[in-house]
């Protein structure tokens, strides 16, 4: 797990290396997150998609959100698979002095958005199958993003721990996130009365995956209740985790 340093994007980081609970290793160069990729450079274009390698984008915001991005690279495959919906964005209250209820919002927005998650999956068993590197991003790379993609490391049997550590990394750069998302109107619901940054709690996350299970036992049967087959499930596992080998 490492972070990638941008001019244009502050929260995009690497998600090799988290241990799971049967010893293995996620794989490294392989799956990326982060925040918005609106404002890259030509030297992050470079960057992300030549010397990472990276192939398919993954787009988790609304139409509205994305009206005024400024994609360039027509050789990545890029994809819009909107886990939330215009009329959601910037109306709903976001709690995030509470980690509770933020970690509830994120199972609703799990729940509003199955066809989208269903679909976010099998983008990454096509393209990871056949590795190719993917990203998946939203604003600030913390929140729909951070659900997502701890559902897919539970899924794929990453401890709870290493889930939790990799989402507080948000926290890093988080006053340039934080400023950059005061810009937009849009995002009016997520700034906190103070004005500082906003944090992201190692609890939060904790939260919403005990959430998750008392909801559908496993990340697992909530993924497959959300339409996807089990083989692209296992498609997943053999793309993104690694074993030792055996002496």
């Amino acid at each position: 797990m490492r972070a990638i340093e941008l001019d244009g994007a502050h929260n995009v980081r690497e998600l090799g290396g988290l241990a799971t609970w049967e010893g293995g290793r996620t794989r490294h160069h392989a799956l990326y997150r982060g925040d918005s990729l609106d404002a890259i450079s030509e030297r992050d274009e470079e960057l992300l998609f030549n010397e990472l390698h990276i192939g398919a984008v993954i787009d988790v915001r609304s139409s509205q959100e994305i009206a005024h991005a400024k994609w360039k690279d027509s050789a990545v495959r890029y994809y819009q698979l909107t886990l939330l919906g215009d009329q959601e964005i910037g109306t709903r209250a976001f709690p995030n002095a509470s980690p509770g209820r933020l970690a509830q919002v994120y199972l609703s927005n799990l729940q509003q958005g199955m066809p989208a998650v269903c679909a976010t999956f099998e983008v990454l068993a096509l393209h990871l199958s056949a590795g190719v590197p993917c990203i998946i991003h939203c604003a600030a790379g913390r929140d729909r993003t951070g659900a997502i993609i701890a559902t897919l490391l539970a899924a794929l049997g990453v401890c709870d721990e290493d889930i939790a550590l990799d989402y507080v990394q948000s926290n890093v750069h988080a006053h340039q996130v934080t400023q950059r998302l005061a810009e937009n109107p849009l995002y009016v619901n997520g700034r906190t009365a103070d004005g500082k940054p906003v944090m992201a709690s190692a609890e939060t996350i904790l939260g919403f995956l005990t959430l998750l299970r008392g909801a559908y036992e496993t990340p697992a049967h909530f993924l497959i209740e959300s339409g996807l087959a089990a083989a692209t499930l296992t498609q997943l596992q053999m793309a993104l985790v690694e074993y030792p080998r055996s002496a």
